[in-house]
């Protein structure tokens, strides 16, 4: 599962070496006008282009908001993230036509259904991702990088909101249980770009397939 914007590429992963203060300049590294969205009407899915403006600021750019930084580590660091400023629904058009469409929480959480298998408890929302549902934030995260080496310690036991690791993607641990040799993960929380929130229940005795896990720092 990806967590970037436009669903094909990977997490940004512009992990710069500078370590600056938060009396950094506000620079917006990137304004966008528009942002392209997945739906799906009639059991075929659509790539809709819309007319979204979003901000992106690179790691270490400061958006001018301190709950957009790490609060660990030696000095604390703004990490990539974007400004989604806008909501559904929203009008638009199927990528490479003139075709229109407009993007609803129900043709959203349409898409992503069918791409779990399940259905979504609800929260479909564009404005943040995976990363900041696993790690509590309300903005979309582009690169959790200075997240994970400045607030979190890797850990082999899990723990109750401990982070699971994925390429491009993050789970939520929800839930523990104990067989007879050691704790296992029995239900998982997540979100992927702009879909609602995915539960997921794995029964003992060996729990989720999972085995590195994530743990905030004290």
């Amino acid at each position: 599962m990806i967590s970037h914007r436009f669903g094909f590429v990977l997490c940004f992963s512009l992990v710069a070496t500078l370590m600056l203060s938060v009396e950094t300049p506000i620079h917006a590294a990137t304004l966008h006008t528009e942002d392209i969205l997945w739906i799906r009407e009639g059991g075929v899915n659509y790539r809709v282009r819309v007319p979204g403006n979003w901000i992106n600021y690179e790691n270490n750019e400061n958006c001018g908001d301190n709950a957009h930084r790490t609060s660990k580590g030696p000095t604390p660091r703004f990490f990539g993230h974007a400004h989604i400023n806008y909501s559904f629904s929203i009008h638009g058009n199927v990528v490479g036509t003139n075709v229109p469409k407009t993007v609803t929480v129900a043709n959203v959480k349409a898409y992503w259904d069918n791409e779990y298998g399940i259905a979504s408890s609800g929260g479909e929302n564009a404005t943040y991702n995976c990363w900041a549902y696993a790690f509590g934030y309300s903005i979309w995260i582009q690169d959790p990088s200075y997240i994970y080496s400045d607030d979190y310690l890797s850990v082999s036991v899990p723990e109750v909101g401990c982070v699971i690791q994925q390429p491009g993607h993050a789970i939520k641990v929800a839930d523990v249980a104990s067989n007879e040799a050691q704790k296992v993960v029995t239900k998982t929380s997540e979100k992927n770009q702009y879909s609602g929130i995915y539960n997921r229940t794995y029964p003992l005795p060996n729990g989720g397939n999972f085995n590195s896990f994530y743990k905030k720092k004290p």
